[in-house]
């Protein structure tokens, strides 16, 4: 890549690479990639008690069929990114390299860091 703009084509930013795009994880938005299907009224929920909203989760996993232990609920994209680098870094053997789009959101590169990524 040659100049600065704003991502999203990951089919170019793969073969640039010289990677498979199912090895690129677009993070040039602030959107989910994985899209789920959200049809829960969460003003109904009882989400109580504070802080660790069993009641939430157990709702959320019942509905969409999935165990609680599957389930990572945020408040706020930076909580997001570290979980998501730490779950990165501990999946695979050596240390992940990691290539960050530019311009990006700065908690990329501090996760990535903190995390003794390269």
């Amino acid at each position: 890549m040659t100049t600065f703009e704003h991502g999203g084509d990951v089919t170019a930013f793969a073969k640039a690479c010289g990677c498979d795009i199912s090895e690129v994880i677009d993070l040039s938005s602030n959107i989910n990639f994985v899209k789920p299907h959200v049809n829960i009224d969460f003003n109904a929920l009882d989400i109580a008690p504070y802080p660790n909203y069993e009641t939430l989760y157990e709702s959320i996993a019942s509905h969409y069929g999935v165990n609680i232990e599957e389930i990572e609920l945020f408040n706020g994209g930076s909580s997001a990114i570290f979980s998501l680098f730490s779950h990165i870094k501990g999946a695979v053997a050596t240390t992940p390299y990691v290539s960050i789009y530019s311009p990006a959101y700065l908690e990329y590169k501090k996760a990535a860091g903190f995390l003794g990524m390269r």
